[in-house]
């Protein structure tokens, strides 16, 4: 948990220290902005920093329930917050929640195939 909190923070003190950086030096600023070609260092900053507070802590979260199906959960999450805001598109969270879905509905129809429901005839008078 030490390891995975501080690999967290060392990215979004880099992310800090490259937007004070291109904010005091123009020059810096524009070639970092080249470098992204049309998307802002702003958006890639916000969305990665976003992406940063959801997936981890819901790694900790899949660590600590024993949960194997929440690490898949948490990287899709942290991908989906991150392309929903770098590309400003809210599709790719639905899209992502499709695929978070697809193995809960397989691991559904497994449990009912293999406890199916017994319907009971009973008389109500």
């Amino acid at each position: 948990m030490i390891l995975v909190l501080g690999v967290i923070i060392l990215i979004q003190a880099a992310f800090l220290v490259i937007q004070l950086v291109g904010w005091s030096n123009p020059e810096f600023g524009a070639k970092l902005n080249a470098f992204l070609q049309e998307k802002n260092a702003m958006d890639l900053a916000v969305a990665t920093i976003g992406s940063l507070f959801v997936g981890p802590s819901m790694i900790l979260v899949a660590y600590f329930r024993d949960f194997p199906r929440g690490y898949f959960i948490a990287v899709m999450m942290a991908l989906a917050v991150f392309l929903m805001i770098y590309l400003n598109q809210p599709i790719y969270p639905v899209i992502i929640g499709i695929l978070i879905a697809m193995p809960g509905v397989v691991l559904f129809l497994r449990f009912l195939q293999k406890y199916p429901l017994h319907r009971e005839e009973t008389k109500h008078e």
